[in-house]
């Protein structure tokens, strides 16, 4: 079965995807806005301006931002290093709370733990800061990253049961948080200086903390300064001083996910109600009640965001207060990120209880998540098992990566949890491959796991009793948009990848890494795929496959890949002697996990229907009220390369240049963006029906602002 799976590879950004930190990653529950129409007809498309089509979610999932464009590799390695460095300093966070609630020697596996990402920690620092000069569109984000490491830092050195054990750790993680800050731009926080001292106090370093809390003072406005004089004191007292910031929001926001919670709980009550309704006045009724509490959950979920974004403002307005603000924040917007998540997840078995994905809930937490990874396999396997041509569909490959993601789930939070969705694909793909028996067995094990949950007992019933029959299960609508096979190689390469770093059973990342192989061909992403499937086998003790595979992605490069073909040597190089690779995190580059088309490579043609379907399926992406980086990332997938394949005189052109603006501009690219609408309006004409819309769109872009899809 294929679960709600729209936001699977966020959980795996520790080395499989290029993302903003968690606070920038939101799911939106609000109705998303209607495709534009233009006046501007195109071909057997009345009045449409080729965006009102099918929805695009089906577009090429997992595949990089840069759309084929010819960019500097440098922008994707640092915004790759920003999101490793965000999920070494959770997955630090999360040891030294597994640590608290232990003693003595049960506590020493986790400090270990901490130990280890902090060197990955300063390892991550020592490569962001190898790439220089941070540019304006990536200043805010490396502060917001910075400021994520001065949280942790100090609940390690304030909120622990052992402070001073943590201090080491602490210390290795505010100089990451130094060196993001720097790099970021502009001064120094009084408050992440005062956070240094703390750490370099506790480590002994007295007269360090001394020093560093002087520049603290030095740096503070008038409203803190008093507050850290009075630390200053007590370090040249050789006292450790009371910890002056706290975390007074958290409670809030726990209440407000409670309370979401609730308003979900009684959605689900009325969905049931709706389901068993005997007349039409009945499920009338509960539909309506159904529909006001899911509203009511929305409404709690966007006032929870508006009090972090303005608990942000105040942050960045005030002095010392705004200092526990910025700290609240962050606790708050976790709540709120984690909350929208479980809300989507009730939602989507509430509306598609089909697609469920039970077992372990996904909650955008900023780590290597190996059950993320696992829906993340699941849904590739699902599509491979599903795909409207029949011919297209890979059962055997479905089969092994079904079982992998199985083996994933059994490495995540709840071990003991058997997973229906998973089982359910799998028993897809025994049936298809003739194991009819063995299918059967495997659904009703599925039905058990199931629980009842929300209607998906039933689906999972209906399904063994097509298997019973001898019969596959009816087709689904949402199974006739499959993603590209290169855009499932892409995927399966970054799970694979993140994977070989974690050192994660080396010979079923081989199956992920194989898998990709097979749905690559001969596209971009085969050379990325040859070379982690390189790393894996290594890993796996198969030095002569790892050299073998690693020189076939060598000989895949082209002339444009020269950087790229220079890491893949070096690998080579290490595997001939017998070493793991040096690489980012144990195990690959920052690049090769996200990497860029070719700059050299010839674009493709595009037909005039192939464009607009790519410019429909783009548009449809970002028409929410705030899209994400995430929906924009897919639609410049889509749209970069039609754009550029496309001829020139073609009547949509226009509108599919300003659909491209819209893509860069939510990523951040600012004067890409008014680029591209500025070629809109050159390329228009001064009758083009939607020449004004353009110009408007121009003007916000200008101002730093994102007008509303209209």
């Amino acid at each position: 079965m294929k679960p709600t799976s729209k936001f699977l590879l966020w959980s795996l950004m520790l080395a499989s995807t290029v993302a903003r930190p968690l606070a920038a990653q939101e799911t939106n529950l609000t109705p998303a806005a209607q495709p534009r129409q233009s006046t501007h007809g195109t071909r057997g498309q009345d009045g449409a301006d080729g965006r009102n089509g099918k929805n695009g979610q089906d577009g090429a999932r997992g595949q990089d931002g840069q759309s084929g464009k010819s960019s500097a590799t440098a922008p994707i390695e640092r915004q790759a290093l920003l999101a490793q460095i965000s999920a070494a300093h959770h997955a630090i966070g999360e040891a030294a709370q597994a640590a608290d609630d232990e003693t003595g020697a049960d506590a020493e596996p986790f400090r270990k733990t901490m130990e280890k990402y902090a060197a990955w920690l300063g390892t991550l620092q020592g490569e962001f800061t190898a790439l220089g000069a941070v540019p304006a569109n990536q200043g805010a984000e490396t502060k917001d990253v910075a400021e994520t490491l001065n949280n942790t830092a100090w609940e390690l050195l304030t909120e622990s049961n052992e402070p001073a054990g943590n201090a080491a750790v602490a210390l290795k993680v505010t100089d990451a948080m130094i060196a993001l800050a720097k790099a970021g731009g502009g001064t120094i926080p009084a408050h992440m200086l005062d956070t240094r001292a703390r750490a370099l106090f506790l480590t002994g370093a007295r007269d360090a903390a001394v020093q560093q809390q002087q520049e603290a003072v030095t740096a503070a406005d008038n409203d803190e300064k008093a507050l850290l004089k009075e630390t200053l004191a007590a370090y040249r007292r050789g006292e450790l001083p009371k910890a002056h910031r706290g975390h007074t929001v958290v409670e809030e926001a726990a209440s407000r996910e409670e309370a979401i919670a609730d308003a979900l709980k009684v959605a689900r009550a009325h969905a049931a109600a709706e389901a068993n309704s005997s007349t039409e006045a009945a499920r009338a009724e509960a539909t309506a009640a159904k529909e006001k509490a899911i509203a009511q959950a929305n409404l709690l979920m966007e006032a929870a965001r508006a009090e972090v974004i303005a608990a942000r403002e105040n942050a960045v307005a005030q002095a010392r207060t705004s200092e526990a603000a910025k700290s609240n924040a962050v606790m708050s917007d976790a709540a709120a990120v984690k909350a929208r998540a479980e809300a989507l997840k009730s939602e989507s078995l509430i509306a598609m209880p089909r697609r469920a994905a039970l077992g372990i809930p996904i909650t955008g937490e900023s780590k290597f998540n190996t059950a993320a990874a696992a829906y993340s396999v699941n849904e590739i396997a699902w599509e491979l098992l599903t795909h409207p041509d029949t011919n297209k569909r890979k059962p055997d490959l479905a089969l092994s990566l079904s079982e992998v993601a199985e083996k994933l789930v059994a490495e995540g939070q709840q071990p003991e949890r058997k997973d229906a969705a998973l089982m359910d694909t799998r028993a897809r793909a025994l049936f298809q491959l003739g194991r009819k028996d063995e299918a059967i067995g495997l659904q009703k094990k599925a039905i058990e796991a199931s629980g009842g949950e929300d209607g998906l007992k039933e689906e999972l019933t209906a399904t063994l009793a097509a298997y019973e029959k001898g019969e596959s299960p009816a087709a689904r609508e949402e199974d006739q948009s499959p993603a590209p096979a290169e855009a499932k190689a892409t995927q399966l390469n970054s799970v694979a990848w993140a994977l070989v770093g974690q050192s994660w059973k080396p010979e079923e990342t081989l199956k992920i890494a194989d898998a990709a192989l097979v749905l690559a061909g001969d596209k971009h992403v085969r050379k990325h795929a040859l070379d982690t499937r390189a790393r894996a086998a290594f890993q796996a003790g198969r030095k002569d496959d790892a050299i073998a595979t690693e020189k076939q992605a060598i000989a895949a490069c082209g002339e444009a890949d020269a950087a790229l073909k220079k890491n893949f040597e070096a690998a080579l190089a290490s595997f001939e002697k017998g070493e793991v690779p040096r690489t980012a995190i144990a195990g690959g580059t920052v690049a090769q996990a996200a990497p860029a088309a070719p700059a050299a490579e010839t674009p493709r043609a595009y037909s005039d229907e192939e464009a607009t379907e790519a410019n429909e399926k783009a548009w449809n992406l970002m028409t929410d009220a705030a899209p994400t980086k995430e929906q924009a990332t897919q639609a410049l997938a889509l749209i970069g390369p039609a754009v550029n394949g496309v001829a020139k005189d073609y009547e949509m052109r226009p509108a599919m240049l300003d659909t491209k603006g819209r893509a860069l501009f939510i990523l951040g690219k600012k004067a890409e963006a008014i680029a591209a609408e500025k070629e809109a309006l050159a390329t228009c004409g001064d009758d083009h029906p939607e020449k004004e819309t353009f110009e408007n769109t121009l003007a916000s872009y200008e101002k730093g602002t994102l007008p509303p899809a209209e």
